[in-house]
């Protein structure tokens, strides 16, 4: 007889302790395997078709997209459950229901525990035919039974890794969104950008709409083949927005003003808690995402939306005295445009203090050009244990730039930090979601 799970957090550790394949690239290849998503899904009676879903892929910006979009139909009244990868502090983070008067919430705990309950079963009762499922899968079909659950209207559902074959590609959505492709897991996407393209245009079903960032000509190229052959609307961000233009307050916000082609009457202008120039973006694709879906949305709906959006680790400002500033990015791309929108907040909040740490396959020579001669101090760290580092090495790395400490304990790193800033610095932690997770639970 089978225990049932009394709190969540032992279910959490129960699907971690299967085959995590956020953890270990080990069998990665092997692990990817649709049809046994199908077949989980079968056996809950189809949750991923409950209701109406936006679907997600691209290399960057789709946590913050799909955050943006979640906001603003929370604003017109869907109850929305949001879902995303990967998380801070706390497994549900993934999973949250935004509401247009209660924000956004976890699952409630009955219902969480219910559905791990029952997922645990059914496994146990059951034998499928692509072998036990990863931890990523049953998170992915925990959502699913906890939106429907919780009776959501909506479901903005982001990839985990490429498209074609992830398990969330299972869902058939009103609108699939592919925001900017770059070179990522190329182990397993692929090495070259058009293989990597293939791979994420799978999210592109049957005549289904679907929205594209601006990308590199020959992703473009891919893209739009892909949407041809499956007679899917095929449209370009760009076509809509002509400009962006975004100011920075000492409030820890931004204010965007958007210019739009072809007299679209879409947004003028909004105040976004998500800061820096790629989340104006994000917040231009959210924006042609929700008024391809409702035409008569309001701007009103939309500027809430857009003003109340927050998603932990992505342009997160903690602090504002002394500002704090955590920040996921993981890439060149993504850390230039966090140090961008840190240094546009921080003006003469100095001393300027970086604590950096990232995961050993992460490109920390191209991230350590972009970002040593920009604080006044360095401080390298561990990333946690989840994905293996080497922090002396990448300190040896960062020092071919300038100077920098190698601090490994992330909480004594933090404090140290803590002492030089005071109220008037400023602090910048980036290179890993789970060295931001890991700081941000110092600070908690």
């Amino acid at each position: 007889m089978i225990e049932a799970f009394t709190t969540v957090q032992e279910g959490f550790l129960w699907m971690e302790s299967l085959s995590n394949l956020e953890k270990s690239d080990r069998d990665k290849k092997r692990a990817y395997r649709l049809e046994r998503m199908v077949e989980l899904c079968r056996l809950f009676e189809d949750p991923q078709r409950a209701c109406p879903v936006v679907h997600l892929a691209g290399s960057k910006g789709k946590g913050s997209t799909a955050a943006f979009l979640s906001f603003i139909l929370a604003e017109k009244g869907e109850k929305t459950g949001l879902y995303t990868s990967p998380h801070l502090a706390d497994y549900r983070e993934r999973m949250q229901i935004i509401e247009k008067d209660g924000g956004a919430r976890f699952a409630q705990e009955e219902i969480l525990l219910a559905a791990m309950n029952r997922i645990r079963l059914k496994l146990e009762e059951a034998e499928l035919s692509g072998g036990f499922p990863t931890t990523f899968e049953l998170l992915t079909l925990l959502a699913f039974l906890v939106f429907r659950e919780e009776e959501c209207s909506f479901i903005i559902l982001e990839t985990g890794l490429g498209g074609r074959l992830d398990a969330t590609n299972v869902c058939l959505p009103r609108l699939s969104i592919i925001t900017p492709i770059e070179k990522e897991h190329t182990q397993f996407l692929g090495d070259t950008l058009e293989e990597i393209a293939g791979e994420k245009a799978g999210i592109i079903k049957e005549n289904i709409p679907v929205l594209v960032s601006p990308q590199k000509e020959e992703v473009f190229t891919v893209l739009s083949k892909r949407a041809e052959e499956k007679k899917a609307p095929f449209y370009r961000v760009d076509d809509f927005i002509e400009d962006i233009r975004v100011t920075y307050s000492n409030r820890g916000t931004m204010e965007i003003r958007f210019s739009w082609r072809n007299n679209n009457t879409f947004l003028p202008e909004a105040e976004c808690s998500l800061v820096g120039s790629v989340q104006a973006e994000n917040a231009a694709l959210a924006i042609t995402a929700a008024s391809l879906l409702f035409p008569q949305l309001s701007q009103n709906s939309i500027g809430r939306g857009l003003k109340r959006a927050a998603l932990p680790g992505r342009s997160q400002i903690l602090s504002t005295a002394p500002l704090i500033m955590l920040d996921g990015a993981h890439t060149p791309r993504s850390a230039k445009a966090a140090r961008e929108a840190f240094l546009a907040l921080s003006k003469s909040r100095s001393p300027r203090v970086l604590i950096f740490g990232c995961a050993l396959d992460k490109d920390a020579r191209g991230m350590a050009a972009l970002l040593s001669d920009s604080f006044d101090r360095i401080i390298i760290s561990r990333p946690g244990t989840f994905k293996e580092s080497d922090p002396a090495g990448i300190a040896r790395i960062f020092e071919t730039f300038g100077p920098c400490e190698l601090i490994e304990d992330s909480q004594a790193a933090l404090e140290s930090a803590l002492k030089d800033i005071q109220k008037v610095g400023s602090l910048l932690v980036t290179g890993s979601f789970y060295l931001a997770g890991e700081i941000y639970h110092g600070l908690k």
